[in-house]
């Protein structure tokens, strides 16, 4: 139990993991840019846009309590696959590396006090196979943002272990986040031809790594679809 934090919680895997998490936590937090489905019968919803990282910064930390004992940070947007990388506008480029980098930054910073809190948290990140050298992906600024998104982790899991704080990168591959958690691993697979995973996966390997004692920390989990070429 404690206070779950989900940055990016409104839709999609977001969706999933409130709806799959917040029995296992006293209280849940989610930011988004959007109202989230979930009415005010068991979140507190903070609105903020990390298109603008710095005020969104601000605004989740003062709007989250006063510990947090897990926060996974799952915002993210990338190019469309349909335009090519010169005629991506830069103001849209800026946009993806703020949302997926730049924001992850400050949003940690601002809640480092936080995760600090009742022996310390736990910070998840939700990369992707993106990031990583053997990745087909040609989204410039998507596959750059998650490698960095790597470091990051890896530097909050240097910076926090003298405190307690423990971090994990879950870099994920083809995602059926458009079939609903309520509606099962069964529709996922019917949906997109068994070819994407189901986000009761993801909701899986989170509490798997959440539930696990002081005494260990998962790094990295790099989990493409069986499908995926990686």
């Amino acid at each position: 139990m404690g206070n779950l934090v989900v940055v990016g919680g409104s839709c999609g895997l977001g969706e999933a993991f409130v709806e799959g998490l917040h029995p296992d936590y006293d209280h849940t937090t989610v930011v988004s840019r959007t109202e989230p489905p979930f009415g005010q019968t068991y979140i507190n919803w903070i609105e903020a846009d990390l298109r603008q990282p710095q005020l969104a910064a601000e605004r989740i930390a003062a709007g989250c309590p006063s510990s947090v004992d897990l926060l996974i940070y799952n915002a993210g947007i990338w190019e469309d696959r349909k335009t090519s990388f010169e005629d991506t506008s830069p103001e849209k480029l800026a946009d993806i590396i703020n949302v997926n980098l730049t924001a992850a930054t400050l949003v940690v910073h601002s809640l480092w006090n936080q995760l600090k809190a009742n022996r310390g948290g736990l910070a998840i990140f939700i990369g992707s196979i993106a990031g990583y050298d053997s990745s087909p992906d040609s989204r410039a600024a998507y596959a750059s943002a998650k490698a960095g998104l790597r470091s990051l982790n890896a530097t909050v899991r240097n910076m926090g272990r003298p405190v307690g704080i423990k971090s994990c990168l879950i870099a994920p591959g083809s995602i059926a986040s458009d079939v609903p958690l309520s509606s099962g691993v069964e529709a996922a697979r019917t949906a997109h031809n068994g070819k994407r995973m189901p986000v009761q996966d993801l909701v899986s390997t989170v509490q798997c790594v959440a539930s696990l004692s002081d005494m260990s920390n998962v790094t990295e989990i790099i989990m493409p679809a069986a499908a995926d070429e990686f």
